[in-house]
């Protein structure tokens, strides 16, 4: 996944693998090298670029917990970020944020000892903001999400998890 997931940039293109935040990633339809950021002249999107996608850490929980693609906690997600946070100058900087981060925070996660432990602290606290997004508690479950995020990336560094 690109550092930077922006439309028409290299780190969005369904062509481009990903290396590193400042590495060259690997362009199959060129079959060459760019940074993620660098303009893409035969961009193609992505699966996970619109709202079909982009909810890294719950479909990654989703699909650790063997959930459809259509269930509860992706849907509000989903729909939660492309109805709320997308109108917003503020929800657009957190998403920005979380579109540039998490896919890294991911991939550590895939590869930490612990994957299963901090996959299901993830999961149990996206319920709990699901349950926010549902009584329309937006800001409570933007703040609750981010830090979260902040969490995942503190456990995925370290070699047990918090609890």
């Amino acid at each position: 996944m690109g550092d930077y997931v922006e439309k028409y940039k290299c780190g969005s293109c369904r062509y481009f693998e990903y290396a590193g935040r400042y590495e060259k990633g690997y362009c199959s339809w060129y079959r060459t090298y760019y940074h993620a950021d660098e303009e893409c002249n035969h961009w193609e999107q992505k699966e996970n670029m619109e709202s079909s996608g982009g909810c890294f850490f719950t479909s990654a929980c989703c699909t650790y917990k063997g959930l459809p693609d259509d269930c509860e906690e992706l849907t509000i997600m989903r729909n939660f970020r492309d109805t709320k946070l997308q109108k917003t100058e503020w929800g657009k900087k957190c998403i920005e944020l979380y579109y540039r981060e998490a896919p890294l925070i991911l991939q550590r996660i895939e590869r930490h000892s612990q994957r299963e432990q901090i996959f299901e602290k993830i999961y149990s606290e996206i319920r709990q903001i699901v349950k926010l997004v549902k009584t329309e508690m937006d800001q409570e479950a933007v703040i609750r999400y981010l830090l979260m995020v902040m969490e995942a990336d503190i456990n995925s560094r370290e070699n047990t998890i918090q609890k």
